[in-house]
């Protein structure tokens, strides 16, 4: 049986990667630095993954002989050290942590004479593979040791449901998507053959389709939502607010016809206006019981200068096409308060909010977006900062 080692056993990695290779013959170990999330892992060594569907169906798959390390266990370096296949689901913040893991383990393949082994970045991120790369090299990784960095797409969706009184507390829930969409080029080994895998000639392409739609879409509708109407809880009722719905629509008719110019090769728009369809009903679906909160959370890193509102929004005014919606959503997402079901912000968004009320706009569009490369971006900051202080 293959091994493979997920780092991060969070609910995409549980959800969706683990699920992915479960399926087809791996055995998973994760590593993570939650230690009771490790330990819950150890004793059960199985969870559900519970797939929920639009009519009110579940189908649940049992994922078993699971172990998980914590990340500074000298076995995870070990782990790291022996199998050919890694695949991070961490998070930007994360990586440079991660990498620091992966450097020593290819360095000690290198001493041992083993050839390197491929690293999925499921991530999400337009510029995984430079950064992780960036990262290794900082530590000290030679091109020869350097392992396959393979950028992917992931198009999952976990909410954050909790599981039963009499359920394994490490149950899983998501949509029915399951394909990950990853660079066919880069790999270090024969890439797996699972039929989940989808291979791509350019991932970039694949990335910005899936950040630029779904992704910003979804905090469309979260931020808009919020804006319109605080009391708004789930992503499904944001979606029938008239006004929000018209609002993303011309958001995507924009994105859509920058992607279709810059990816010709790739999507036509009819292609892209299908993709649009199908994430839009996916995100409607009522089983995910999606929340506002849960999709719009952490705004300083969904409004990244390589994220989803600010990078469409460069891209959409390079291509001479209308911004003002994105302006608009730039700007609600600056107003979003929403919290969690004990009335708590997430933390990360107080933070935000402290330093928004401490040193006004410039923070966000300086220090969090960079909206200050030239001056075609310090413009648009400044358009965006008439359109907040005028609201």
């Amino acid at each position: 049986m293959s091994e493979i080692a997920i780092c991060g056993a969070g609910k995409i990695g549980r959800a969706f990667i683990a699920h992915i290779f479960a399926r087809n013959g791996y055995s998973i170990t994760f590593i993570d630095v939650d230690q009771r999330l490790i330990e819950l892992l150890n004793q059960y060594r199985q969870y559900t993954v519970t797939t929920l569907y639009a009519d009110g169906s579940r189908k649940n798959y049992m994922i078993q002989s699971v172990q998980g390390l914590l990340a500074n266990d000298p076995e995870a370096l070990e782990l790291l050290s022996r199998v050919n296949l890694v695949v991070t689901s961490v998070g930007g913040g994360a990586l440079p942590k991660v990498a620091r893991m992966l450097a020593q383990a290819a360095q000690l393949r290198a001493q041992r004479g083993n050839a390197p082994f491929d690293c999925i970045l499921a991530e999400n991120m337009r510029d995984s593979r430079v950064l992780m790369e960036r990262c290794l090299k900082k530590e000290g990784l030679q091109d020869r040791e350097m392992p396959g960095l393979i950028s992917a797409s992931v198009g999952k969706t976990a909410p954050d449901l909790k599981p039963a009184a009499d359920e394994n507390p490490l149950v899983v829930f998501g949509d029915s998507y399951n394909t990950l969409t990853v660079a066919r080029f880069g790999w270090r080994n024969p890439p797996p053959t699972c039929p989940e895998l989808q291979l791509v000639e350019n991932i970039e392409a694949y990335m910005d389709r899936k950040i630029f739609i779904h992704n910003l879409a979804h905090v469309s509708f979260a931020y808009l939502g919020f804006q319109k109407d605080p009391a708004v809880g789930s992503l499904r009722a944001a979606m029938k607010i008239a006004e929000v719905t018209a609002q993303t629509q011309r958001i995507m008719q924009a994105v859509i016809g920058m992607l279709a110019s810059r990816w010709p090769q790739e999507f036509s728009k009819a292609d892209l206006h299908s993709y649009c369809k199908g994430a839009l009903q996916r995100m409607s679906n009522p089983a995910l019981q999606d929340t506002i909160f849960r999709v719009g959370r952490d705004i300083a890193r969904k409004l990244g200068r390589e994220e989803r509102i600010v990078g469409a929004l460069l891209l959409v005014q390079q291509e001479d096409m209308p911004v003002e919606d994105l302006i608009v959503l730039y700007c609600a997402a600056l107003q979003f308060r929403a919290v969690d079901e004990q009335g708590n912000m997430f933390p990360l968004d107080r933070e935000f909010h402290a330093h928004l009320q401490a040193e006004g706009i410039e923070y966000a569009l300086n220090k969090v977006s960079q909206l200050n490369k030239n001056n075609y971006e310090k413009q648009l900051a400044q358009n965006i900062a008439m359109h907040y202080t005028s609201g």
